[in-house]
């Protein structure tokens, strides 16, 4: 593993939740990425599948646009979601035998600075804990398309929150209250608020805990803020009893929709 050790990787993650490695996607993927991200939020499917969209307001310019498993509907996005370095370096920070795909998410943060631009604080195990065991080792790879800057909004963590347990009602991706959320979070006494902003250069990665607090603010730059999050999980995972025929888990034995990253 290059620029960081798997030690290092290994011991922030552990400690706060979430840990970064620069360069694992190359320019020119990234450049045909944006071109394919373009033509899959403009209703152009290259496989015939259609993804699941969600955007509160359609209307709104502002607002992030967040597109559900729009890998399945584009061979530049699944070339993009299984591109060897990120499983690799997922499968070194959690010393995994077994890196496989469950659920992708396309995101893209237009500029405008509003408060529609936000993503509320959540913990992602907010909205798996229906699907998963509690003890399942599934995470989230978010990969930076384009330069992440300090005014783009980028995803903010709360250091450390990953040993703050689970709350599932303190929270919400969908509600752009940031304030109130950290308010609540705060109120937990678990431990000192220190946010933490995942600035990233074009290619880069950050991989965080299912627990890890984080949220985002406005893009108040000029560009767009893209990536993808990709939630993933090892071998040391299992599907809540009846729970097999939920959205995404129900396709783990479909590798062509779900596929495995690392393999040892």
């Amino acid at each position: 593993m290059s620029e960081r050790n798997a030690d290092d990787l290994r011991s922030q993650f552990s400690r706060d939740g979430f840990t970064t490695q620069e360069s694992l996607v190359p320019a020119d993927l990234l450049e045909r990425v944006t071109a394919h991200m373009d033509a899959v939020t403009a209703g152009d499917y290259e496989t015939g599948r259609t993804p699941n969209h969600h955007r509160i307001k359609p209307d709104d310019a502002t607002e992030i646009i967040k597109i559900d498993n729009a890998h399945l509907s584009d061979h530049t996005l699944m070339e993009l979601v299984s591109y060897p370095a990120l499983g690799a370096f997922a499968a070194t920070v959690m010393d995994a035998a077994m890196v496989q795909v469950w659920a992708v998410q396309l995101l893209i943060k237009p500029p405008g600075g509003t408060p529609s631009g936000h993503v509320g604080w959540h913990q992602d195990f907010q909205y798996w804990h229906s699907k998963w065991e509690p003890d399942s080792e599934v995470f989230t790879l978010w990969v930076a398309i384009n330069d992440v800057t300090a005014d783009m909004g980028p995803m903010c963590m709360l250091r450390g929150s990953n040993q703050w347990g689970f709350h599932k009602d303190i929270g919400d991706f969908f509600d752009s209250d940031i304030e109130k959320h950290l308010e609540q979070i705060r109120g937990l006494g678990a431990g000192p608020i220190d946010e933490v902003p995942i600035l990233l250069n074009a290619g880069g990665a950050s991989l965080h805990a299912r627990l890890t607090y984080h949220g985002s603010a406005a893009n108040t730059s000029t560009q767009p803020r893209r990536s993808f999050a990709i939630h993933l999980r090892t071998e040391r995972s299992k599907v809540l009893p009846g729970a097999e025929d939920s959205e995404y888990v129900r396709d783990l034995g479909d590798l062509e929709r779900c596929p495995i990253i690392y393999s040892a």
